[in-house]
């Protein structure tokens, strides 16, 4: 069956997480039961237990007379509804009950010996059917009314009948035109439909019972019930057990019969066993986790008299041999297992009749494709270029490096600390000693770079250069005031504060003061905010108060010069002359 809503009552207080006081109100029981409780019984009935007979729910009938008799017992329908024919519980018997209304529906006891249900009436082949059903009966304390279980007994024409799942199938009967029993049977001819529940399994205290339908002739006449085919059971904390009731019965694996077809036993040890044989002596192993067959002898071919079985002392083979060859019909070895040195030698490996490895001259490993180029992946099945490798745990880890002792030095991984980029680290020392981000920016001693290249520590070249043709610009305009500006900054001797860039003593500005004078020239770098001074930009502001002095110096020298020649021509520049 399909997930039901769960819904039930919250008894807390939301606010303070105690307990609601008060009696519990009809509605809140209601959701409970109805909303919560019993389709929560419904879906673990249905998805712990194949629908049908659980227990029980034995027909009986007499050849020619009228009337089946139905056991005590327990069944499920496909909804997950339990329903229990119970010793001293109710039935509904009605062939046709008017179930739009649950109040004048008719029931009888069901006696420890059984319900009879009439035949009367009916002919040919009918289905004795078993359905949930519950009536509404007064209270015995006179309080509001119950709802009775009274399970639903009928038989239904065969012909024609629609398996909904609602209905579990106990047995089929035939009747003559009289309604007398011919014949009783757990399922029907060929396409009628059969009584799955003879042959559904029941948890049990010792363990999973499997009945398969049986039909039993009694002194008592006909008889149609469980019969208990195998078990399952736990016979310690670490053994489960499957045994075939029949001591001459068959325990089968049937696979499909399509291509691809077989069974799977997942199992690192697999033992064959002769029943007669208690000490396990003559038995046959197979263990996966050695890959090996332990068995007193292997008979290659049923006539072929080849076999490989032990030696005459315990751990020596009956075929000896430090080297086994294949070789082909022209008497050329292919394929040589070397013992003494435990290796395979061959030309060629062949993988799947498409991927073959080659070993050509020495130290070379050739891989090589039949169809298409040659694809490596490693921890992927899917590789997107000639080598393609899939990260391991939460770093994603890629390569590593080791050194001559085998000591791993360097390697390299793409979610350093949960920042996805290519970062190539140097193994117990530091992260990022390069990193590249998805977008690209490229960080060395950094793994979270802000810039298109963002260097933490000192860099050092013999030239650095800026694209600064002119044919590269537009709204070039001269720079004023440069001077002015300039007096806000002040050039200092610091100390770094971070740990990373600490060391001597270093020259520069203030990121803030240029801001403040010149934004143009101050960057933030991301995710931190920390402000960056362009200081090759400072070259251009540098470059106009020199302009700036030299214009005011040569306005100087200018006047100076004016000065010195009215001071040479002496009186004659006349009364109350000034320079």
């Amino acid at each position: 069956m399909n997930s039901l809503p769960l819904i039930r009552t919250e008894y807390r207080n939301t606010s303070t997480g105690t307990v609601r006081t008060g009696d519990t109100a009809h509605g809140e029981s209601l959701t409970d039961v109805e909303s919560y409780l019993l389709p929560l019984a419904q879906m673990q009935a249905s998805g712990f237990y194949t629908w049908g007979v659980l227990d029980g729910l034995t027909v009986g009938a007499v050849t020619g007379q009228a009337g089946l008799t139905i056991s005590p017992g327990l069944a499920l329908d496909q909804t997950g509804h339990i329903i229990a024919l119970a010793d001293g519980g109710s039935a509904v018997l009605d062939p046709a009950p008017d179930l739009t209304q649950t109040q004048n529906i008719t029931v009888v006891l069901v006696p420890g010996t059984g319900v009879t249900l009439s035949t009367a009436g009916q002919s040919g082949a009918c289905l004795l059917t078993l359905t949930w059903l519950e009536v509404v009966r007064d209270s015995d304390a006179g309080s509001a009314p119950v709802f009775l279980h009274a399970p639903w007994l009928r038989l239904a024409a065969a012909a024609g009948f629609q398996d909904d799942g609602s209905q579990v199938i106990l047995a089929q009967v035939t009747l003559d035109d009289n309604g007398l029993v011919i014949a009783l049977t757990a399922a029907g001819p060929a396409g009628a439909p059969a009584a799955p529940g003879r042959h559904g399994p029941s948890a049990q205290a010792a363990g999973v019972t499997f009945s398969s339908a049986g039909l039993t002739t009694t002194a008592a006449g006909l008889s149609v019930g469980g019969a208990t085919a195998g078990q399952l059971t736990a016979s310690d904390a670490s053994t489960l057990r499957l045994a075939v009731s029949d001591p001459a019965g068959v325990l089968e694996l049937a696979a499909g019969q399509g291509p691809g077809s077989g069974v799977n036993v997942s199992a690192d040890r697999l033992s064959v066993q002769a029943a007669s044989d208690a000490q396990d002596s003559r038995g046959i192993q197979l263990d996966a986790t050695t890959s090996t067959v332990t068995a007193g002898t292997l008979q290659l071919g049923a006539q072929s008299g080849v076999s490989l079985g032990t030696g005459p002392a315990a751990g020596t083979a009956a075929v000896t041999a430090d080297r086994l060859t294949v070789r082909a019909g022209d008497g050329t070895d292919r394929i040589s297992l070397d013992g003494s040195t435990s290796t395979v030698s061959a030309a060629a490996v062949q993988f799947g009749g498409a991927v073959t490895v080659t070993a050509g001259a020495a130290g070379v490993l050739a891989l090589s494709a039949s169809a298409g180029p040659a694809q490596l992946g490693v921890g992927t099945l899917t590789p997107r270029s000639a080598l393609g490798i899939r990260g391991t745990s939460s770093s994603e880890e890629l390569i590593s490096f080791e050194d001559a002792g085998g000591v791993t030095r360097w390697h390299l991984n793409q979610n350093a600390g949960g920042q996805p980029g290519l970062n190539f680290a140097e193994t117990g020392v530091a992260d990022g000693r390069l990193f590249l981000q998805p977008h690209g920016n490229v960080g060395i001693g950094t793994t979270t770079p802000a810039f298109t290249l963002d260097v933490h520590g000192t860099v050092c070249a013999q030239q650095f250069c800026n694209p600064s043709d002119l044919r590269l610009k537009s709204d070039v305009t001269p720079l004023s005031d440069v001077l002015g500006r300039l007096a806000g900054i002040r050039a200092v001797r610091y100390r770094p504060a971070r740990a990373l860039d600490a060391g001597q003593r270093q020259i520069g500005v203030l990121a803030q003061e240029v801001q403040e004078a010149f934004p143009e020239l101050v960057l933030e770098t991301e995710p931190d905010g920390w402000k960056a001074v362009d200081y090759a930009g400072l070259s251009g502001v540098l470059l106009g108060a020199v302009h700036e002095l030299l214009a005011a110096s040569t306005a100087l020298a200018g006047r100076l010069t004016e000065l010195e020649q009215q001071m040479a021509a002496g009186p004659s520049a006349g009364p109350g002359s000034r320079p």
